[in-house]
């Protein structure tokens, strides 16, 4: 009893909490590399390993519409929002990150950086540089995570990749263009 068998019940929790977390980010990573469009194209690009080895709990991805091209990430995380599910979009919180690994070289962001300004936003610097991917979506898993959480957003995207781009997600850079023109 006392503070002694607090640590040694720490001890044992982790090792669980461990195993608890590597079976639901697998079941979250094997879920995610199979939802495909109904022409058979997968909607979701994996970033970082596929399997679980070097893995956290986790998962960062692209979405891609049924001819391949890539859905920003506000979008998606815009449409899980509507979903009440918490999962985050952004550029990976690290500078050089995104631009590694989507391939940004300094000779495309720069001019991109210098022309916007001022009136720099993330889906303005996407569209200068083409529209490719400039960050990714992240669904992480803790402490309270369990399979229906899983199960709940896996569906949530399947569902997503299934309707986009016939159902648009208030709240768009490209409605807010609109709005504010």
């Amino acid at each position: 009893s006392g503070a002694g068998a607090g640590r040694r019940n720490g001890r044992r929790a982790r090792p669980r909490l461990a195993r608890h977390l590597d079976r639901l980010t697998a079941m979250l990573v094997d879920g995610l590399v199979a939802i495909r469009h109904g022409n058979g194209r997968p909607a979701i690009r994996l970033h970082g390993p596929s399997s679980m080895r070097s893995r956290g709990a986790t998962a960062a991805f692209t979405m891609e519409s049924a001819q391949g091209e890539v859905i920003p990430f506000w979008i998606v995380e815009e449409a899980a929002r509507e979903a009440a599910l918490a999962i985050r979009g952004g550029c990976f919180c690290n500078p050089g990150c995104a631009e590694r690994a989507f391939g940004l070289g300094p000779a495309a962001v720069g001019p991109c950086l210098d022309t916007l300004g001022d009136e720099f936003t993330i889906p303005r610097l996407a569209e200068c540089l083409g529209g490719g991917p400039v960050g990714a979506v992240r669904i992480s898993l803790g402490l309270g995570s369990v399979a229906s959480d899983v199960d709940r957003v896996l569906t949530m995207l399947a569902q997503f990749a299934d309707e986009f781009p016939r159902r648009p997600a208030a709240g768009t850079a490209t409605e807010c263009r609109v709005l504010f023109r």
